[in-house]
């Protein structure tokens, strides 16, 4: 048994939620995030590598052995860890990323990262403007060694149908990375 999917990342106020949640309810997919990313975040930024630790194999383990019908798109994981702990110069454990990106591309996942070219309109109380360019940055050396098949999505347009065009008409890159 084994679910596959999508894996959204990119920085903050990128649109990856909008798009996530949409793309789930146009192919009837579960959506998932796990919200205690950004209490962690926010309140206990040193035990981000414990959650990786502990939560991203297990779930993965789950992902493996059941069937979600309709697949799973999931909001914020492992991807992002990679990019946020490189970004703001904190520990974490990148072979246990790596091969956690591996079981996910043996699933058929497929990594989106969203980015903008410009954020105008910046207000996140968590994550300063300054961040961004590193965040993409980081985000674009993920797809350099990533297992997964991957999108990198422009959302400066806004265009939600053009986006999931893009998404599900597979222009997906080929990943050269991983095992």
């Amino acid at each position: 048994m084994s679910t596959t999917g999508y894996i959204f990342g990119g920085p903050d106020r990128s649109g990856k939620t909008t798009i996530a949640k949409a793309l789930a309810a146009t192919i009837g997919a579960q959506y998932y995030k796990n919200d205690n990313q950004r209490e962690f975040f926010e309140k206990r930024p040193n035990e981000f590598k414990l959650l990786t630790e502990y939560q991203a194999p297990s779930f993965v383990h789950f992902l493996e052995n059941v069937t979600i019908p309709g697949g799973v798109v999931i909001d914020r994981f492992t991807p992002c860890e990679f990019a946020y702990s490189a970004a703001y110069e904190r520990e974490t454990n990148i072979p246990l990323i790596m091969d956690v990106d591996w079981r996910l591309a043996q699933l058929g996942f497929i990594f989106v990262m969203c980015f903008k070219t410009e954020y105008p309109d910046w207000d996140d109380e968590l994550v300063t403007k300054e961040k961004v360019a590193p965040l993409i940055h980081n985000y674009l050396r993920y797809a350099q060694v990533t297992s997964m098949q991957f999108v990198i999505l422009n959302t400066t347009n806004q265009d939600l149908q053009s986006q999931l065009s893009l998404i599900l008409n597979k222009r997906i890159y080929v990943a050269t990375g991983g095992r």
